[in-house]
C-alpha cells in the first residue's frame, strides 16, 4: 500500500483540479452563452414591438396641429413613446455592458427623452417631432442589427397594419 500512496495521492489531486477547472470553464461558457441568448431575446422582442407600434407610421404630410394637448392621439401617442422608452431601458439591462447595443439603445432612450420635451415646449408641432423620433429609432434598430448577429432590422410600425 504504501508504495503506491504518492502516485495515487498526485493522480487523486490531479484528478480534483482538473475536474474543478472543467466545471468553472463549462460553468463560465454556459453563463456567457446564456448572457448573449438573453440579450438577443430582449432585443428581438424590443425591435418587434417597435415594429408593431401603429405610432410609428410613417406621415406623408406633417404639419402643425393646432390645440393638439386637448387631443386623444396626442396623448396616445406619448403614452406609445413612454412605453417604448420604458422597454428599451429594460432591453439595455438585458444588454451585455460590452455590447454593441448598448450605444444604439442609449440613443434611443435620449431620441425617446427629445420628443417628449419638445412636445412639452410645443405640443402643435408633435407630428414632426414625432417623425423625427420614428427616423432616430430606424437609425438606432439599423445599428443594432448591425452590431448583433441575430437581430434583424424590422422597419418601425411596418407591421401595424
Amino acid at each position: 500500500m504504501w508504495n503506491t500512496f504518492w502516485p495515487d495521492f498526485w493522480v487523486a489531486i490531479i484528478g480534483a483540479v482538473v475536474g474543478s477547472v472543467l466545471t468553472v470553464t463549462i460553468a463560465l461558457i454556459t453563463y456567457r452563452l446564456q448572457r448573449r441568448s438573453n440579450e438577443k431575446h430582449a432585443l428581438r422582442l424590443l425591435v418587434d414591438e417597435i415594429h408593431h407600434r401603429r405610432a410609428f407610421a410613417a406621415i406623408a404630410n406633417v404639419k402643425d396641429v393646432p390645440g393638439a394637448q386637448k387631443l386623444a392621439d396626442f396623448h396616445n401617442v406619448n403614452a406609445s413613446v413612454l412605453d417604448i422608452r420604458d422597454r428599451i431601458r429594460l432591453a439595455r439591462e438585458q444588454t451585455r455592458p460590452e455590447s454593441g447595443a448598448q450605444k444604439p439603445l442609449s440613443d434611443m432612450t435620449r431620441a425617446c427623452n427629445r420628443y417628449l420635451q419638445a412636445t412639452a415646449r410645443q405640443p402643435d408641432r408633435y407630428l414632426y417631432e414625432l417623425m423625427s423620433l420614428r427616423d432616430n429609432l430606424w437609425q438606432g434598430i439599423r445599428d443594432m442589427a448591425g452590431e448583433v448577429r441575430g437581430v434583424r432590422a424590422l422597419e418601425p410600425a411596418a407591421a401595424a397594419y
